[in-house]
């Protein structure tokens, strides 16, 4: 009887202690949507608050201006640009973003020839994401449909990178071999060539709030 009560206790002890660890769940925590790109980087342990690592990192360039344009009207240089980026998250890898850089464009590609606006929203800032809902409903009220395979992507191409305020800004440059065919609605192509491969240079700019614990970046603008 005595080593029954003595196992109870221990058995609570270790409950006590694990709920202590783990914490109380409600069943209503925000769950990180499966079709991010860039949610394994919320994998790695992140020492202190986004907020306080933002509000107590040091710029490269201590002469920035609101509009994240260094003081002296010289560029930053792509290193320079990174650099900077990580003195406001040190958990920023180059590496690991190019990882869901490249994974985000497939998926972007992909989910705007179908025009799913769910995928586009999780993706896209608003203002582009608005831009391309117009496009792909338009598509639809004609009885369009947009095919588009996406061979592989050549190269992707980190072109530049700086802070504006509490935001990471990183331009990627894109060259990818696609064939993209617009089709009415009797299944007849009116744009593009089924046959054929064609070279797309894109340069996309992400965009990210490090004050945030989101790892997810949103793509803000695209050119062709």
């Amino acid at each position: 009887m005595i080593d029954i009560v003595i196992l109870v206790v221990i058995v609570a002890a270790l409950v006590y202690q694990l709920w202590r660890v783990l914490g109380e769940r409600s069943g209503n925590e925000p769950n990180m949507p499966a079709s991010d790109p860039f949610a394994a980087q919320s994998l790695r342990p992140m020492p202190g608050s986004p907020v306080d690592r933002a509000m107590n990192a040091k710029p490269v360039n201590v002469n920035i201006l609101p509009d994240g344009v260094p003081a002296t009207n010289e560029p930053l240089s792509v290193n320079q640009g990174l650099q900077q980026i990580k003195d406001y998250d040190s958990e920023f890898d180059e590496r690991g973003f190019m990882q869901g850089a490249r994974a985000a464009f497939e998926m972007i590609v992909k989910a705007y020839a179908r025009g799913d606006l769910e995928t586009l929203k999780n993706l896209l800032a608003p203002k582009l994401y608005d831009h391309f809902a117009e496009d792909a409903k338009a598509r639809a009220q004609k009885d369009y449909t947009m095919e588009t395979a996406l061979h592989k992507i050549a190269t992707a191409t980190i072109t530049g990178a700086r802070m504006i305020g509490f935001d990471a800004e990183v331009t990627v440059e894109f060259i990818s071999e696609q064939t993209s065919v617009v089709r009415d609605g009797k299944g007849a192509p009116i744009v593009g060539d089924p046959a054929a491969r064609e070279e797309i240079r894109d340069t996309w700019i992400f965009r990210r709030d490090t004050r945030g614990s989101d790892p997810a970046w949103h793509l803000v603008e695209t050119r062709e």
